[in-house]
């Protein structure tokens, strides 16, 4: 470590506050230009973050249609655990209710439910219902993680709302095909379980209030593709961006810059009412001050 003034070696174990040379404190030498360093600074990461939040304003709140399409994926979530297609089993040593949601899917797994489906596939009971249970589990579960990318494409969707609303509508269809697949594979399981007496087989209002959900979902989605809403951003904050990227690069050094970096001049009349302000109220104290005295 070397004295900021001087330059004098200052040994490691030295605690002392002033230079023994030049006698300057060390530690406030360089006060002022590190505060102007990090006003600068601070007001380049400033701009970043309101540019930031003014893109995460626009994509879930700001914008009618990115709230809509939030409001739609939180209802269909809650919609998983409506009833898409319910089954039960009616054989001499075991009997079993199984719901096809999100609810049915956690008992089938806490309560042991799904090894004894399998048990029943393995002793060759009723083989053909039992394949098209299986198929509309595996169809609803394929649902689940299509609408989970269609979670995840909502909240990394304020980076770039034209890139989501293409991916989501993507992962829309699919989900849709997805349902439509399921109202099929029950409505074959309910013709095979109504040959035999010890399955009974319904389907529910999950799978259509799904696709009521989607097809909403997408034409939301067509609409804030067409309309692409952009962040109102200040093009003071843009050119401080640009700044920022330069100085992190290192093409551009902090104590080159001007303090305050770079203004408009709606900042600038800001900044000359606030001043002349206090200037006003140091005035009045000074006053009220000498008719005291």
């Amino acid at each position: 470590m070397v004295c900021p003034k001087c330059g004098t070696n200052i040994a490691r174990f030295d605690l002392a506050p002033n230079c023994k040379k030049c006698g300057v404190h060390i530690m406030y030498y360089t006060q002022e230009e590190d505060l102007a360093r990090d006003a600068k600074k601070c007001e380049l990461e400033f701009a970043k973050m309101r540019t930031f939040t003014e893109k995460i304003k626009l994509g879930f709140v700001k914008e009618r249609l990115a709230l809509a399409r939030m409001i739609i994926i939180l209802v269909g979530a809650g919609c998983l655990f409506i009833p898409f297609t319910s089954f039960n089993v009616q054989l001499p040593f075991w009997s079993q209710g199984i719901t096809v949601s999100g609810w049915g899917a956690y008992q089938m797994f806490s309560d042991g439910i799904l090894p004894q489906i399998m048990n029943i596939l393995n002793a060759d009971i009723a083989m053909n219902t039992t394949v098209l249970l299986i198929a509309s589990l595996i169809v609803f579960v394929a649902e689940v993680l299509f609408l989970l990318g269609i979670f995840g494409t909502l909240l990394l969707g304020f980076l770039n709302l034209q890139k989501s609303c293409r991916v989501m509508c993507g992962f829309s269809f699919a989900a849709g095909a997805l349902c439509v697949t399921g109202i099929i594979l029950t409505v074959l399981l309910k013709n095979a379980a109504a040959e035999k007496a010890m399955f009974t087989v319904s389907l529910g209002a999950g799978y259509f209030v799904m696709l009521a959900l989607l097809g909403a979902l997408i034409a939301v989605n067509i609409l804030l593709y067409r309309k692409n809403p952009q962040p109102q951003v200040k093009e003071i904050d843009l050119e401080r961006i640009e700044i920022l990227k330069k100085v992190k690069s290192g093409e551009i050094s902090l104590d080159d810059l001007p303090l305050p970096v770079c203004y408009s001049k709606e900042e600038e009349l800001a900044r000359t009412q606030f001043i002349g302000a206090n200037k006003k109220k140091e005035k009045k104290s000074k006053k009220g001050g000498d008719n005291n005295g």
